[in-house]
């Protein structure tokens, strides 16, 4: 698989993970296998951009809060519950909402 003319099955550790997310997202079709089942879906959405975009947790919760509710992902406050509250339709979205958060090139 190539991403922007860059195999992806050679790329080192350090390369791929730079790219996981900012350059290319996965919505994985086992939402709640995907999930973690003990931290909050806010929490996980916020990760990414934590990671990705060197923002602090509460700067980070801005936007995927945003883009959770954007996407009509969760019901109102759900960015406090935890995968096993959530529909499994809401959960499918917040893996849409989790894979748009970096905004991806791919």
């Amino acid at each position: 698989m190539l991403l922007n003319d860059e195999d992806v099955l050679t790329m080192k550790p350090g390369r791929l993970r730079a790219v996981r997310w900012t350059g290319a997202s996965v919505v994985f079709q086992g939402a709640m296998h995907a999930l973690n089942p003990v931290q909050r879906i806010g929490d996980q959405i916020a990760e990414a951009i934590v990671i990705h975009r060197q923002s602090s947790q509460k700067e980070a919760h801005g936007p995927g809060g945003r883009l959770c509710s954007s996407r009509s992902a969760c019901r109102r406050g759900a960015i406090r519950d935890y995968p096993h509250e959530l529909s499994g339709g809401q959960k499918q979205r917040v893996m849409i909402a989790m894979a748009l958060a970096c905004s991806p090139s791919s």
